[in-house]
């Protein structure tokens, strides 16, 4: 899970999602984000992903701050969305 950027990342069974323990932000099942392909097994049929770029990263102060500048701190990508 480091892949997602600079913070702890932890499963949560209950949500179904990964969120991040220092920053707050969640990564879910069926968000949309883009991925690069990291490998491919074809007689297994498996693609391996990881995200085209870490969803939070540490500033120079050592403050997190998020990537994408779609979403917000426990906002998923529908809610981003509608605020349209």
């Amino acid at each position: 899970m480091g892949d997602l950027g600079a913070d702890v990342w932890e499963y949560s069974p209950k949500t179904q999602c990964v969120v991040g323990l220092r920053s707050g932000y969640s990564v879910r099942l069926v968000q949309a984000i883009k991925v690069r392909i990291v490998s491919v097994n074809v007689p297994a049929r498996q693609l391996n992903v990881s995200p085209a770029e870490a969803i939070v990263n540490i500033d120079e102060r050592g403050k997190i701050k998020q990537t994408s500048k779609k979403l917000r701190k426990g906002q998923t990508s529908r809610q981003s969305k509608r605020k349209k």
